[in-house]
């Protein structure tokens, strides 16, 4: 693939007769028959930059509309929904696109060779910590990815994630993850993952009055 050209995936034969038919001044080759992952466009410079910015936006998309369905298939009896249900998942998925925007996230595998794990499953290290809740996931796809604010220099999980989440317990994955990038009143408007280095303390203590019930 040279300088003036992209790939993109997940385009079906038809689809990409669908776009040859309607952009013939894209050249596109689908090196692969049948194959859904073999597309490439070839163009201008200003032609592709648009393609880009066409493609991340589908992806986006793609992203908020998955995290949808997937909040109704774990609802099943709330599949009939209201405007205002179908506005707070569309929130929510908002929320969890824009934390993996803001923090960088790692796979199993790569905290395994980042621990240098010459194990053959390296990767099972990273589902070992998460069960002994000493690190948190946030799941995409079947598989998980984790925040990199967890771990210390050395890769080991910091101290504090696990006092952290000890009081985040009876929350799903996606609320503790949030929690990590939400503007807290018990840190004075920060956000836990800002002061994560500074004060610590300060953060176990904010995830403590966030567990502790609301007194009427």
């Amino acid at each position: 693939m040279g300088a003036d050209s992209i790939g993109l995936a997940l385009l079906t034969p038809d689809e990409l007769r669908a776009l040859e038919k309607q952009h013939p001044e894209l050249l596109l080759d689908d090196e692969q028959e049948g194959s859904p992952h073999a597309l490439t466009i070839s163009g201008s410079p200003a032609l592709l930059s648009a393609v880009r910015v066409l493609v991340e936006h589908i992806a986006r998309e793609q992203q908020q509309s998955a995290a949808v369905l997937s909040a109704l298939a774990s609802n099943p009896e709330r599949a009939v929904i209201t405007t205002e249900r179908l506005e707070q998942l569309h929130r929510q998925a908002e929320s969890q696109n824009a934390f993996v925007d803001s923090v960088e996230l790692l796979t199993s595998a790569m905290i395994g060779a980042w621990r240098g794990s010459s194990a053959k499953n390296s990767s099972a290290m990273a589902s070992r910590w998460k069960s002994a809740g000493r690190i948190f996931a946030v799941p995409s796809g079947r598989a998980d990815l984790y925040p990199a604010f967890q771990f210390d220099e050395h890769g080991e999980p910091r101290a504090v994630i696990g006092e952290v989440l000890r009081h985040l317990a009876a929350e799903s994955d996606w609320a503790k993850a949030l929690w990590w990038t939400a503007p807290s009143g018990w840190l004075n408007g920060r956000r836990p993952v800002d002061v994560l280095d500074t004060d610590p303390q300060s953060v176990v203590e904010a995830a403590r009055h966030t567990a502790e019930p609301l007194e009427i």
